[in-house]
């Protein structure tokens, strides 16, 4: 199975800006109209650089968790309406959820990490720091708001089922345990590593 995690619609005109762990990460020849719809239509240089590495940041953490979860990475595309990660494999639907969650987990640091900066030094004056802090702060928090509307393509119609279904791995072995160690009659271990193959496939 290969998914584009992420509106997956432009398929030719783009550039590999780099690579990570032999993971190509291109950008669309649209990415500078997004970059300057997105921020307003405004000459500033310091919010496109801060809502590039937010897409940047946002598309590498799906591909961490790709990687963590033992999916393959494809690579990750920059493009006029954000972007995309690409990863093929058969995921459960925990991985699924978790891969969702991964961009906007990875855009939160930057957050708190600004918020911090600027509670303890100030605000900047200088016209391209103050857009940077502007995106790393309101940008980003809009971002990931947007981003956790539980609606495709955005990330929050796979990232929220996660709890639920945690709950419901959680109530499946807390009854098989319960199984195993009834004190009536013990499953044999052919029996337990049957019910744990059942378990894992539901």
């Amino acid at each position: 199975m290969v998914r584009d995690y992420g509106w997956g619609v432009l398929e030719t005109g783009y550039l590999t800006l780099f690579r990570i762990r032999d993971v190509p990460v291109r950008a669309h020849w649209s990415l500078p109209i997004g970059m300057i719809f997105f921020t307003g239509g405004r000459l500033a240089p310091g919010l496109w650089l801060g809502f590039l590495a937010l897409i940047i940041v946002h598309e590498l953490g799906h591909a961490f968790v790709v990687h963590r979860v033992g999916l393959a990475n494809l690579g990750v595309r920059l493009h006029g309406m954000g972007g995309e990660c690409r990863w093929a494999g058969s995921p459960t639907p925990i991985e699924r959820a978790l891969v969702a969650w991964g961009g906007v987990l990875a855009q939160l640091p930057i957050l708190v990490v600004t918020l911090a900066v600027v509670a303890a030094l100030g605000s900047p004056t200088q016209p391209f720091l103050a857009d940077l802090v502007y995106a790393f702060t309101v940008t980003n928090a809009i971002l990931i708001g947007l981003n956790l509307i539980p609606l495709g393509p955005l990330d929050g119609k796979e990232a929220w089922p996660l709890f639920g279904l945690w709950w419901k791995q959680r109530q499946r072995e807390r009854r098989w345990k319960k199984k195993v160690t009834a004190p009536d009659r013990p499953q044999t271990l052919r029996e337990a590593l049957d019910e744990a193959d059942r378990n894992r496939d539901a």
